[in-house]
């Protein structure tokens, strides 16, 4: 799992001017347009996405479960209007994208290594792009926690 694309279609406001926001706001997100690449050995799979909000939904799912052996999760990106299904047995997790028949399978620990590079990524990209936006502690605690 890594960023393909930090560029975002000509009618998104995604990584253009800044916008001029005086407190955080949940909206900030649709300003994050992007593309995820899935992959393993036999499929890829590209997730067209808002990063900050892919951040914040499977960040929770993630900390919810930290520890646990196997789980089942279907995680709900309402902005993006998609949603990733994530299978955890023993030492391994299943990606799955609604809608796209393919089953994308990690160690567990690469996609935990894979999420936190993710993070960094969107993280330098947002603070070099949106100066005045990471002010705000809010998204410096969703892009570093």
């Amino acid at each position: 799992m890594k960023i393909y694309e930090f560029n975002a279609a000509e009618s998104s406001n995604s990584w253009k001017v800044e916008p001029n926001f005086q407190r955080f706001g949940y909206d900030m997100i649709t300003y994050t347009e992007g593309v995820i690449l899935f992959n393993d050995n036999k499929n890829k799979v590209y997730l067209n996405t808002f990063f900050m909000e892919f951040i914040i939904e499977v960040d929770l799912m993630l900390r919810r479960r930290c520890g646990i052996d196997s789980f089942e999760s279907n995680v709900s990106l309402q902005y993006s209007g998609d949603s990733i299904l994530f299978k955890k047995n023993a030492d391994s997790l299943d990606v799955r994208i609604n809608g796209i028949d393919v089953e994308i399978e990690y160690a567990w620990s690469d996609f935990i290594y894979f999420f936190i590079e993710l993070k960094k990524s969107v993280r330098l990209k947002f603070k070099k792009h949106y100066p005045n936006l990471y002010k705000f502690k809010e998204v410096e605690f969703l892009l570093l926690g």
